[in-house]
Parts: C-alpha cells; sequence; structure tokens
C-alpha cells in the first residue's frame, strides 16, 4: 500500500494496523571489515541524503538522530539518548534482528542499502503512530526504509485482542519483523514498485495508480508459484486485505517456526521456491 493512503480498516480506536509500504533498494555497497559510527542523519548517504534528493523524503529533525552504521549494509536510525520506551526499543530490535537474519539467508536483501527509520520523523507517516506498529518503504530502485513506530506503547487489553485476532501471529517471537521482510524482499526483487514519482508529483491519480500496479504485480507473482490470494487470505484477517498483505502474512508464517505449522507441506514447498527467488537465492 502507498504512504498515506487512507484504509478501510476499523476505527483509530480499535485498529492497530501493521501498514506494509514496500519497496527500496540502492545499489550494492562494498562490505566495510568493522564500521562504527555515530552522525548526524543528514550526514549519511551522499547521493541524496536523508531527502534522497527530494524534500518530501527528509526525515524531520535530522539533527537529532544518531546513525549507526556497523555492518556496511545498513543505517541504524534511532533518536540520540536512545529509547524511553520499552515498547519501542523491543520493536526497533525487531526489525534489527530480522533484517540480520534476512542479510544471511538472501544475496538481494544483503544488497540493498537499507534504512531503520523511527516512523514520527517520516513525512507522510506521521498520522500512522496511533495504528501502525512498523512498514517498509520503497523509495526509489535500491533504496529502502524499515520504518518502526517510535510512539505506541503497550496496548489496552481490548487493542492487544483486536490486534491478535487481526494477526494471529503477534506475540510469536519477531513474527512482525518476518512480516516486514516479505515487504523487503518484493522490493528487493521489484514487485512492489518506488513511491518516488507518486510521492514527488502528489496526484491522487498517480497513488492509484502506483497502489493498482502494486497489488496487481503480487497478485501475478503469487500466481506464477502456484499460490492464489483466495488461499493465502485464511491466514488472517490482515492477509486478505491485499495481495502484496498476503504475500507479506505467508513470509511471516514461513519463517516463524511457531507459525510455519499453520502451513501445509504444498504451500511451504512453494513459500520456498517463492522466497528463494525474491531473494537472489540460485
Amino acid at each position: 500500500m502507498i504512504l498515506g493512503q487512507a484504509q478501510p480498516f476499523a476505527s483509530p480506536e480499535e485498529a492497530l494496523q501493521h501498514f506494509g509500504v514496500k519497496g527500496m533498494r540502492w545499489g550494492v555497497r562494498k562490505e566495510e571489515p568493522t564500521l562504527s559510527q555515530k552522525v548526524s542523519a543528514q550526514a549519511i548517504f551522499s547521493g541524496g541524503g536523508m531527502g534522497h534528493g527530494n524534500p518530501n523524503f527528509e526525515l524531520h529533525d535530522p539533527s537529532s538522530l544518531s546513525v549507526s552504521i556497523t555492518k556496511g549494509g545498513y543505517a541504524d536510525i534511532r533518536p540520540i539518548g536512545g529509547f524511553v520506551n520499552p515498547q519501542v526499543k523491543a520493536r526497533h530490535d525487531e526489525m534489527i534482528a530480522t533484517i540480520d537474519e534476512m542479510r544471511t539467508k538472501y544475496p538481494s536483501v544483503k544488497n540493498m542499502n537499507i534504512e531503520v527509520v523511527p516512523m514520527s520523523r517520516v513525512p507522510g507517516q506521521e498520522s500512522n503512530v496511533n495504528g501502525s506498529f512498523a512498514s517498509v518503504q520503497h523509495i526509489k530502485s535500491g533504496e529502502a526504509r524499515v520504518i518502526y513506530n517510535d510512539v505506541l506503547g503497550k496496548l489496552e487489553p481490548h487493542q492487544a485482542n483486536f490486534v491478535k485476532q487481526w494477526m494471529p501471529g503477534v506475540g510469536t517471537k519477531n513474527y512482525l519483523g518476518y512480516h516486514e521482510m516479505g515487504h523487503l524482499l518484493a522490493v528487493s526483487h521489484g514487485t512492489m514498485p518506488p513511491t518516488f514519482e507518486a510521492v514527488n508529483r502528489g496526484r491522487s491519480k498517480d497513488y492509484n495508480k502506483y497502489y493498482k500496479a502494486n497489488q496487481k504485480a503480487h497478485e501475478k507473482l503469487l500466481k506464477r508459484h502456484g499460490l492464489s490470494f483466495q488461499e493465502l487470505s485464511k491466514l488472517s484477517g490482515y492477509s486478505a486485505t491485499e495481495p502484496s498483505e498476503a504475500l507479506a502474512e505467508l513470509h511471516g508464517h514461513y519463517q516463524s517456526p511457531v507459525m510455519r505449522k499453520r502451513l501445509d507441506a504444498d504451500t511451504t514447498r512453494k513459500a520456498k521456491l517463492l522466497f528463494d527467488e525474491l531473494g537472489g537465492v540460485t
């Protein structure tokens, strides 16, 4: 789904939605031995800075953010001084853990340039902090953001129950991260188109065109691997919303030792072939 698009879920009070806006690569960086930096977010990625050459993508108040680049493949961006809220820290750490895991499994992810960024600092994502745990944003080819909610704290019991019904995997180790990594694979493969031009133009017809192209590409990919959107819709309420989320939910189930038990042998086999293709495994 695209940046800033309204979602047909329950009311904001109830629907703690997990958005997945996918996409992004950036070319291949050389793996550096051990590079550890703490610098202003304005200083990284010299090609276009934190705005990727467009102010519509410039992170809010970048001078108050700390950037750590320790593995040569992605930038871990967080508020200077760290996290006060334990839920936010856990959310951030889950994204980092799953990116690290994916980079060891899939060449296409290892070869991407990725920013891990706080949601409240991303243009167009500010309103999502009340309902979205995380998302993935495709900006340009080779440029991706994994976005974690840096505002949402502990859920009320009725909210937690709603989320559990919406996404049964929530609560199992790293499930939300695995879901987002499904979107990241779609980005690395080019299945999720970049949002740069649509956001740059700022016209509703461009958003609609992007949205339709994204869902059509996901549905076509699933079908080619013998996986129907209709069948994958049964994985969860969230997977039934659109093909892109069905793919991400399938990845969440496939990578999670707990949730993988819910997949039959044939679906597991097809999922492996699908994700190996997306991840560049030959």
